[in-house]
C-alpha cells in the first residue's frame, strides 16, 4: 500500500481508498502506520506517520496473527514455529490489545485479511 502511495504523480489517493477498501487503511494500520484524511483547499490531505511503537505489531506477532486467522490453532501454530502454546497464547493476547479486537474475525478485519 505503501509503494502505491510512493508512485503517485499527483496528489491523489489510490483507487481502491475511492472504491470503498476500508481494508486499505486496515493494512496500513496494521503495518505500523496511522492515516488522516481531511478535506483541504478543494481536496483532500493525506496525512502518514507511524504509529506510536505500542500500537505496532512485532514481526512475530504478525506472524503469529496471520496463522491464526488462516484458522490454525494455537498448537499447530506452536509446533510450526517450534514455539510453546504458552508463547503463542502471549502473543495473541498481546495483538488483541494492541489492535483493541476480541475475536478472532475481529483480528482478520483489522489486519485487513
Amino acid at each position: 500500500m505503501l509503494a502505491e502511495i510512493a508512485q503517485v504523480s499527483e496528489p491523489r489517493l489510490p483507487k481502491a481508498w475511492l472504491q470503498g477498501e476500508r481494508g486499505a487503511i486496515r493494512r496500513l494500520h496494521a503495518a505500523g502506520w496511522q492515516c488522516e484524511v481531511r478535506p483541504a483547499h478543494g481536496g483532500l490531505r493525506v496525512a502518514l506517520r507511524r504509529s506510536p511503537s505500542g500500537t505496532t505489531l512485532t514481526p512475530r506477532q504478525a506472524e503469529i496473527s496471520r496463522l491464526y486467522c488462516a484458522g490454525y490453532s494455537g498448537k499447530d501454530i506452536a509446533t510450526r514455529l517450534g514455539v510453546s502454546p504458552a508463547t503463542v497464547r502471549v502473543h495473541l493476547r498481546e495483538t488483541y490489545s494492541k489492535l483493541g479486537v476480541a475475536s478472532r474475525s475481529s483480528l482478520r478485519d483489522a489486519l485487513g485479511l
